[in-house]
């Protein structure tokens, strides 16, 4: 998975220790891990396999600054079909903005939040993940289908004989 900030790959991802540097800004889905910190450590971005995403504010200050987030999830093995904010009750002012950008990535814009507490508050999003077929099940449906075609093809031939 791919994150931008701001359009830029300026994210820490845990894959990489939180650490700059080339591709720090690519990481793996892990359940039990923050994928990602910005710079300053003040904003820290948690995903997770059903499709949650958990934003915290680490800077304590009870507000967060507006930015754009752009993630791409490129082997997902599921097609995004929708976004919602799913948990804001942690918000008292600002915008969130979701958006849907292709089957397999999103667009999440917030301008100048504030948080009814300054204790690493959260706010979550939640994706709709619609199943791809894997092109194996599909294969064997296929196979499956093409068998059972020859079959009756068999016993026609073989009634029409008799």
């Amino acid at each position: 998975m791919t994150a931008l900030l701001d359009g830029q790959p300026s994210l820490l991802g845990w894959d990489q220790g939180y650490q700059s540097g080339a591709g720090s800004h690519i990481a793996t889905l892990s359940d039990s891990e923050l994928e990602y910190l910005s710079a300053d450590y003040a904003l820290a971005i948690d995903l997770f396999s059903d499709g949650l995403i958990r934003f915290y504010d680490n800077s304590g200050s009870g507000s967060m600054a507006g930015a754009t987030l752009s993630l791409d999830f490129a082997g997902l093995g599921a097609a995004i079909s929708g976004i919602t904010l799913s948990e804001s009750s942690q918000l008292s002012s600002g915008t969130v903005t979701a958006t849907l950008l292709g089957l397999s990535s999103v667009s999440i814009s917030f301008g100048d939040l504030g948080f009814t507490h300054d204790a690493y508050p959260t706010f979550e999003l939640q994706l709709s993940l619609a199943p791809v077929p894997e092109p194996a099940s599909i294969a064997l449906l296929a196979t499956g289908l093409a068998g059972l075609v020859g079959l009756a093809a068999l016993r026609r031939r073989q009634g029409g004989q008799a």
